[in-house]
């Protein structure tokens, strides 16, 4: 467990930055699994679920800014849970965005859409594990870093294969629509890439 410095003990922490970083990245998480029950169910039950699960995780977002500022001390760099608690937010509402997206293109899931967003989901839990490790043993947290990126590459696999299998289809009105698709969930594989690095930034630094 890291060791309070002197400044710590002078001024105790006036809020638990690690456990407002967790309840984020548990709703991360629990949205992008709702967004993979939405694929394979896409009903109004799933899509308002998603929805709302976006709306308190910005809210934990919007909390922790407030605190940030309101804070003499934070338990690390205040620049890099702020930026950590952007790049979640990005994740979560770039799926949300996706959903939006195939309800107005009229598109259901294909093999690529669902393998790309089961390893997003992969991803995001891990990371809820890995934040919630932080406090307690940020080297244990370091070493779940590797199979988060993994998950990351997995997704970019998952794009690469199915480009190539959607541009041999001759509709092309439906080849733009998928395209765009996973273009999106590239991007949100991406902020979780840059997501992990921050995370990656605050473990060294603490161990």
């Amino acid at each position: 467990m890291p060791q309070l410095n002197f400044w710590d003990h002078l001024f105790p922490p006036k809020y638990n930055f690690y456990d407002m970083i967790t309840e984020q990245a548990k709703k991360t998480a629990a949205g992008i699994s709702t967004f993979r029950s939405w694929l394979q169910n896409p009903g109004p039950e799933n899509a308002y679920a998603l929805r709302s699960l976006t709306r308190e995780a910005d809210d934990v977002r919007l909390e922790m800014e407030a605190r940030l500022i309101d804070a003499f001390v934070t338990p690390f760099d205040r620049q890099d849970i702020y930026s950590l608690s952007v790049s979640m937010d990005r994740i979560i509402e770039s799926a949300k965005a996706i959903m939006e997206l195939m309800i107005v293109y009229e598109i259901n899931t294909d093999d690529a859409i669902c393998d790309m967003v089961l390893n997003l989901e992969e991803g995001t839990q891990k990371f809820h594990i890995a934040v919630g490790l932080l406090k307690s043993d940020p080297l244990e947290a370091g070493k779940m870093i590797g199979d988060i990126r993994r998950c990351q590459t997995d997704v970019e696999n998952s794009y690469r294969h199915g480009s190539t299998v959607i541009f041999e289809n001759t509709d092309m009105v439906r080849v733009m629509k998928f395209r765009e698709v996973y273009n999106k969930i590239q991007e949100a594989a991406g902020y979780m890439g840059t997501t992990v690095d921050i995370l990656h930034k605050i473990v060294v630094r603490m161990v």
